[in-house]
């Protein structure tokens, strides 16, 4: 009676360790961002004033899991704005297509009607981004100044 190869031979086969280190490497790179993403909630949700402690455990709820399941192309998170002024792009449909608009580039009058605020979350299936690596996509210029700029 023959017996199976077991699994990490047959793994060894196909993976060298170069392939095998540059994994480790992705992985705790997309944890670190992962983690840097978790504080950032949790500072922002105490500068705001809100209970930093329910926050961290929303920013850990997971946003690939729901991504994935949807089978969709994209998703984005979005926040509620604070206040109208608050300084974080919108959602909005340009031209009949989901768009994030800068801060920097809302008047005040609109920006007191949109309250969706981007975060800078993302997630894209690989075919999504392969198909936008065929298009020629408009450049866009940031002309907002950061905060911290200042100091």
């Amino acid at each position: 009676m023959s017996s199976l190869p077991d699994f990490s031979e047959v793994l060894d086969s196909f993976i060298t360790p170069e392939m095998r280190m540059f994994g480790m490497i992705l992985v705790i790179v997309v944890g670190v961002f992962y983690l840097i993403s978790i504080i950032w909630v949790i500072r922002d949700s105490y500068l705001r004033g809100s209970n930093p402690i329910v926050w961290g455990i929303i920013a850990l709820i997971p946003f690939i899991g729901a991504f994935v399941d949807s089978k969709m192309a994209a998703a984005s998170k979005v926040v509620k704005k604070k206040h109208a002024d608050e300084r974080v792009g919108v959602f909005v449909y340009k031209n009949g297509l989901p768009g994030i608009i800068e801060y920097s580039e809302i008047s005040p009058e609109l920006a007191a009607t949109l309250d969706g605020g981007n975060i800078l979350s993302h997630l894209f299936t690989m075919d999504s981004l392969k198909k936008l690596e065929k298009e020629s996509l408009p450049w866009h210029f940031c002309r907002c100044r950061p905060l911290w700029a200042n100091s």
